[in-house]
């Protein structure tokens, strides 16, 4: 029984990197389009979410113009395979509409980034 156990949670935890690899790849990569208030035109800002060796970074294209990307750093990850766990975007309200927050998801965390001044900073 003991062993069907263990079988069954590394058949598990496999499972769960291929289809981590098949929806984010290797390196973890995500990708959204959203209005964060950083546009100077029509067109949704792009933003490319990477863990690289286990540094969890943003990319911004604002309003699709790369000669204005940002470079937004999170956390460094530790742990075992801490370059295989996906991180994802998400855009949460804040007090103005138009300038969203940006929430960073890395596995079961969740990092906060307020929207201030045409650009994101790590909330505090």
């Amino acid at each position: 029984m003991l062993a069907l156990i263990l079988v069954g949670q590394w058949v598990a935890g496999w499972g769960t990197m291929v289809v981590n690899d098949w929806q984010y790849g290797r390196p973890r990569t995500y990708q959204t389009d959203a209005f964060v208030g950083h546009e100077h035109t029509e067109q949704l800002s792009h933003f490319v979410a990477l863990n690289i060796h286990g540094q969890a970074e943003v990319l911004e294209l604002p309003g699709n113009d790369p000669t204005h990307a940002r470079l937004i750093l999170g956390p460094r990850l530790s742990g075992p395979q801490a370059d295989l766990v996906p991180v994802t975007i998400q855009f949460v309200p804040s007090s103005n509409p138009h300038t969203p927050d940006m929430r960073l998801d890395i596995g079961i965390t969740s990092i906060f980034f307020q929207n201030s001044h045409g650009q994101f900073q790590m909330h505090k």
